[in-house]
């Protein structure tokens, strides 16, 4: 009895060490391509952060030897000494490395970046005798980051480191890695881990993504390590469907965040998943583009939209598990594809009721258009009668005219004739009288 209670009292202690949520989380953001956001998606988090009650202390801090941009962003001033300075013989405090950011709020924001000098190829101390040893090159600047981490961790408060790393995972970012989750199995450290890769919707960034990661698959289930997928919609893909379709285009541009999010989950091979989408941000774009650019401290809201809830959250299960959310899963895809075929189905009927509509309109139009050259024709035809029966008495009139015209030419040649035979007859007369009187 007494050994069961001291059993149950140890699983509930050590319950309770599982539940109890860690002082101090590190956050790795990467990407594997270039331009994907991963430098605002950073700042995004710090902000968030910032805003929020869980850590009293916020450090951006600069991995990316290739150059991230950040100085524009942020308002950073010349410094003495940087972390990963290779003459650093005066053992520098944290306070030297980073920088202050002074916002508004109970919290604090810190920013650590790399030495502008080490970006370039003029020498500053021994940089050029590193180049030639560059695994020699990577192991010191691994060593100064993971003292930059160390000085954190060992201050005061609740600390949230978020290291803005090179593009892909190259042998440094791997070691870093090591480091980090090392941190997380020592208790004392008190560290929470969280891996971040950023990706756009587009569909080349996507697939070289979980080709990179599925390589390390295996690895990552071995490790105990929760890869988190960021979706980033910097070309404003939800936006850009929705004006499409509600302009009535016939061939609109179709993207659903839903169906961005089963494809990622479809083609990651990764035990323990967890997927995010950071929607577009209009204000971000366009304190970016230069001469209307502003800098972090002016808009610190415009940085506050890290996603507060994750769209997938799978964790690692066994096999057994595994099949039956698989099957759950097509199940789900058997019964979407047959909506889909429903709705294209009803689509068809809707268009063959279109085209049925339209072809009646056509035929009414057509018979409306025949019934005017008929009734076109008839006028037409009503107007040449009566122009032929106009025509007609015209004619008939013209032959009365002439008719009379001619029994008045006959009555007068008929008077005239007479009026000759009167005449004669009287001459005739008038002579007999007179050859009566001379006889």
């Amino acid at each position: 009895m007494i050994g069961e209670e001291k059993d149950k009292v140890k699983g509930d202690k050590k319950d309770d060490k599982k539940e109890n949520k860690k002082d101090n989380k590190i956050v790795m953001i990467n990407s594997f391509k270039g331009g994907a956001g991963k430098t605002t998606a950073a700042l995004c988090r710090c902000m968030s952060e910032y805003k929020g009650d869980t850590y009293q202390n916020i450090y951006y801090v600069d991995l990316d030897i290739l150059g991230t941009g950040v100085e524009y962003v942020l308002s950073l001033e010349k410094q003495k000494v940087y972390y990963n300075d290779l003459d650093d013989r005066k053992n520098s405090t944290l306070q030297e490395k980073v920088q202050k950011i002074n916002l508004e709020g109970k919290n604090h924001f810190f920013a650590a970046i790399l030495n502008p000098v080490s970006r370039r190829k003029e020498s500053y101390s021994g940089q050029d005798r590193l180049r030639s040893c560059p695994d020699v090159e990577r192991g010191i600047f691994q060593s100064k980051v993971k003292k930059l981490l160390n000085q954190i961790l060992n201050g005061k408060g609740k600390n949230l480191i978020v290291l803005d790393c090179a593009p892909g995972i190259s042998y440094t970012e791997e070691c870093i890695l090591a480091d980090i989750y090392a941190m997380r199995n020592n208790d004392k450290k008190s560290v929470e881990v969280e891996e971040i890769y950023v990706t756009t919707p587009d569909a080349s960034h996507i697939r070289k993504t979980a080709e990179s990661l599925n390589e390390y698959a295996a690895y990552l289930k071995k490790k105990n390590r929760t890869v988190t997928i960021l979706i980033n919609d910097l070309f404003d893909c939800e936006g850009m469907s929705q004006r499409e379709r509600e302009e009535g285009e016939e061939a609109y541009f179709l993207f659903k965040k839903q169906n961005v999010i089963r494809e990622i989950e479809s083609i990651f091979h990764i035990p323990s998943l967890k997927i995010f989408y950071l929607p577009y941000n209009e204000n971000l774009l366009k304190k970016s583009i230069i001469k209307n650019e502003a800098k972090l401290i002016n808009r610190p809201d415009d940085y506050d939209v890290w996603p507060t809830k994750a769209e997938v959250e799978k964790e690692d299960v066994g096999e057994e598990e595994a099949e039956r959310v698989e099957a759950q899963k097509e199940e789900i895809e058997k019964a979407e594809k047959g909506e889909l075929q429903e709705e294209e189905a009803g689509k068809a009927e809707g268009e063959k009721a279109e085209a049925g509509k339209v072809e009646a309109q056509e035929e009414e139009i057509e018979k409306a258009e025949a019934e005017k050259v008929e009734a076109e024709q008839a006028k037409a035809g009503k107007t040449e009668a009566k122009q032929a029966e106009a025509e007609k008495v015209e004619t008939q009139k013209a032959e009365i005219e002439k008719a009379e015209a001619g029994q008045e030419k006959v009555e007068k040649v008929e008077a005239e004739k007479a009026e000759a035979g009167q005449e004669k007859m009287e001459n005739a007369k008038k002579e007999k009288e007179i050859k009566k009187d001379e006889h």
